[in-house]
């Protein structure tokens, strides 16, 4: 009987096994889009994409298709970069895919100022954003001004596998002296909405 439930027990582990060898998606990171694209092909794929009608913001459905601003040897591990600008002009979406998902989780511990902030001279301390790809901070953008320095912008940074997003937010009118929830939120969608699209692409 021993040997009987030994031998099942073996023919157990031998299909789980082959079952994990012959599917990607359990062999990769729990990333969107790492399991069935490699990082050089999302790379690729974001390229001219355009984020869809119905997405939320909707300004970014008016916002220009996305287009490659990769620099090789500026970001360690980086093999692609691309970014959008809104419809109305009020921020920015950059994509930045790398080689290896530890990569991509170093970027996002020590992110740089957002793409496209020209003005932003600091970032304010991160807050974790919960339920947002694998991991998910936002920050608050400052310049300097005579006396001191004012809030700009808002960003948020998310990582996903070997892919990390960033969402820029710029308020038409800055009228209080930090960002409201608002203010701090629609950093956030940008970057979900981007999430998705790379979904769309990788299944």
């Amino acid at each position: 009987m021993i040997l009987v439930v030994a031998g099942i027990a073996s023919v157990a582990l031998a299909i789980a096994l082959s079952r994990q060898a012959g599917d990607p998606s359990t062999s990769q990171s729990s990333g969107i889009g790492t399991a069935r694209l490699t990082p050089i092909q999302i790379a690729r794929a974001l390229v001219g994409r355009q984020f869809t009608r119905d997405v939320v913001p909707p300004e970014l459905a008016d916002a220009a298709p996305l287009h490659d601003v990769y620099v090789a040897g500026s970001v360690p591990g980086l093999i692609g970069e691309t970014t959008t600008t809104t419809s109305d002009l009020g921020g920015n979406v950059t994509f930045y895919v790398f080689a290896d998902p530890v990569w991509a989780e170093a970027f996002f511990e020590s992110p740089p100022t957002a793409f496209g902030c020209g003005v932003c001279t600091s970032m304010g301390d991160p807050t974790p954003v919960q339920r947002v790809g694998d991991k998910a901070t936002s920050y608050v953008l400052y310049r300097k001004k005579v006396g001191g320095q004012s809030w700009v912008a808002t960003t948020s940074y998310v990582l996903s596998g070997s892919v990390v997003v960033n969402g820029l937010y710029f308020p038409v009118n800055i009228g209080n002296d930090s960002p409201s929830a608002t203010d701090l939120g629609v950093a956030t969608a940008y970057t979900k909405a981007a999430l998705q699209l790379l979904k769309k692409i990788s299944t």
